[in-house]
């Protein structure tokens, strides 16, 4: 069973919230599409843009569903000398710019930071890092200049 931090699941419980009501959404405009063809399978242009649609919404339900079924896994409970899986890990890159990339266990959208799972190149680059630790990804230089450790409210879903 894999798991999920608590603000992971409810990044996919929201999102799936969003992806079910576009489904009925969608459901409703396909009615009108009927109602106003004569044409409700054959020929109909814009039955087949909503059913393409919803096909790529179905598939989303289904991964997110697998995820809102996966168990909670704890925050790790201290600030860790190695950056790993629960920590958020301030980056410097190329001496300017400060990002924040959090190392979770799914890829998410955030606003505040950069949230990726295990299988990203980044992630793979800056786990194991230490404090002051150096690394390159694509042309880019990386400095970790800060491990936190990820907390529930620290994450804006």
């Amino acid at each position: 069973m894999e798991y999920l931090y608590a603000h992971e699941k409810a990044w996919a419980e929201k999102q799936l919230f969003n992806v079910e009501r576009r489904i009925k959404e969608l459901g409703l405009e396909l009615g009108q599409i009927y109602d106003q063809s004569s044409e409700t399978w054959h020929d109909n242009g814009p039955a087949d843009v909503v059913m393409n649609e919803v096909g790529g919404l179905w598939d989303r339900r289904s991964w997110l569903l697998s995820l809102t079924a996966r168990k909670l896994h704890a925050y790790p409970k201290t600030n860790g000398r190695v950056l790993s899986a629960g920590h958020i890990g301030v980056l410097r890159v190329n001496n300017h710019t400060q990002i924040k990339v959090y190392l979770g266990n799914i890829n998410i959208e955030l606003t505040d930071m950069i949230h990726i799972g295990p299988q990203a190149p980044m992630y793979l680059a800056a786990q194991g890092r230490r404090h002051d630790e150096e690394f390159s990804l694509n042309h880019k230089k990386y400095k970790l200049e800060q491990i936190i450790v990820g907390k529930a409210d620290m994450f804006h879903i």
